[in-house]
């Protein structure tokens, strides 16, 4: 348009050539929004991909395109970056070490109680290795608010595109998890009492 106008010699104003502009930017960047948005699949998307998406979106509204398709694109960001944090969360789930729960103390009613002095002398078990937990599990409560996302994010697989191997390696490992977690309130529910139980001891002694 603006070559149009020169070749035929045609005045244009600051406010005509300023329209020109701004409309060529945003077809642009429709152009570009669009085009990523179609070609892009969810399935596998990686960080870079999303924060591509995520800039041609910005560009966008700053050129004013039409919001019919920032909407759209705002939906598939949305869907790229649940798919990449259910993926994410997996990975910590099946990096967690796998631990070997003790065996329940199954007690026989019928069985008559031993005395202390009859019991036998059992021999001290070999010191296990210290059971080493990740960094971001540290706090159990980081645990359980991972959990509760994976099961969050796996209520609709279809929409972000999780496949069925996916939803099975989630489901396995949700279950380990269930009984990790069990386990770990245990712990800090002993390591609590025998904290209280030494505490109170202490002020037994001062006595």
């Amino acid at each position: 348009m603006v070559r149009e106008a020169s070749r035929k010699k045609i005045k244009m104003t600051v406010a005509i050539l300023t329209e020109v502009n701004d409309c060529t930017k945003r077809l642009l960047a429709e152009r570009n929004l669009r085009l990523y948005v179609d070609s892009t699949p969810i399935e596998g998307v990686t960080e870079e991909q999303r924060n591509e998406l995520a800039e041609r979106i910005t560009k966008a509204k700053e050129n004013k395109v039409r919001e019919e398709y920032t909407d759209e694109a705002d939906i598939v960001l949305d869907k790229m970056t649940r798919h990449i944090r259910a993926r994410q969360i997996l990975e910590r789930f099946e990096a967690y070490p796998v631990r070997n729960y003790p065996e329940p103390e199954v007690i026989d009613p019928k069985k008559k109680k031993v005395k202390k002095e009859e019991k036998k002398v059992v021999k001290k078990r070999k010191k296990e290795p210290p059971f080493l937990i990740p960094d971001w599990a540290g706090d159990l409560a980081e645990v359980i608010k991972e959990v509760d996302a994976m099961n969050a994010l796996i209520k609709k697989p279809e929409e972000i595109m999780l496949d069925k191997d996916f939803l099975d390696k989630v489901g396995t490992q949700l279950a380990r998890f269930k009984k990790e977690i069990a386990y770990r309130k245990q712990l800090e529910a002993e390591a609590k009492a025998a904290a209280e139980a030494k505490a109170l001891a202490r002020k037994k002694k001062k006595k």
